[in-house]
């Protein structure tokens, strides 16, 4: 499936995104979000976003729908952190130390350092705004770590309609690797690294024989999902 224009918003199926609910994975598997185990292998999936953030100057940060506040809290001391999300269960979980702000126009202007928007955006009704108050918040030479699938992923292409990423219903938005460049730079961003995460994880044995058939619902596979590291 091509995603043309910035890009392409679909009706939503379902209610709105809750992070912290019970939820079932395209194959099928129920999986508890709250759990030590998916956080544990959280943040071994978030390690070159986390890397970048330390490596950022500044250390005032805006997670925008921060879910469980894992990443924050990643992060360790001596940070600023403000955090934006709609679900009052993964809000409980949060650290301590971060800041919840009810919207993103209650986030000051030109003074963040850091913005984590990782998988949020296609669950966005308009994206445009969202990127618009994101960079607003960040000071002149802040960085942004943007993260979204990519629609048109070769697994995309071959699967179609079974491509996993279609499996969830808030997906509303929905992104190619074009078409959240032309967004990003569209905004005023400056792209400085593209990456595909996962490479070693998905690329096994198992995944490539369901490759092999296309019949059934796509695999885990590298490409799947795309990160953006920008500067405003």
């Amino acid at each position: 499936m091509q995603i043309n224009g910035w890009y392409q918003s679909v009706p939503a199926k379902g209610t709105a995104f809750a992070w912290a609910e019970s939820r079932v994975d395209p194959d099928g598997v129920a999986r508890d979000r709250t759990t030590e185990s998916e956080r544990t292998q959280y943040l071994q999936d978030v390690r070159a976003e986390l890397a970048f953030a330390h490596h950022t100057l500044g250390r005032r940060v805006i997670d925008f729908g921060a879910g469980s506040g894992w990443f924050l809290g990643a992060l360790g001391e001596g940070w600023v952190k403000h955090g934006i999300e709609i679900d009052e269960s993964a809000v409980r979980l949060w650290p301590k130390d971060v800041v919840r702000l009810p919207h993103l126009s209650h986030a000051e202007k030109c003074v963040h350092d850091l913005v984590i928007c990782h998988h949020v955006i296609e669950h966005c009704r308009s994206p445009e705004l969202i990127i618009g108050g994101l960079y607003d918040t960040l000071r002149h030479g802040g960085h942004m770590i943007f993260a979204t699938p990519d629609f048109d992923s070769p697994c995309a292409r071959r699967f179609g309609p079974a491509y996993r990423m279609f499996h969830d219903p808030t997906h509303i938005s929905l992104f190619s690797r074009a078409s959240a460049e032309r967004f990003l730079l569209d905004h005023g961003f400056a792209i400085l690294d593209v990456r595909y995460p996962f490479p070693e994880r998905y690329a096994t044995a198992e995944n490539f024989v369901r490759w092999n058939d296309a019949r059934g619902v796509s695999p885990p596979w590298p490409g799947n999902w795309m990160t953006f590291y920008c500067r405003k």
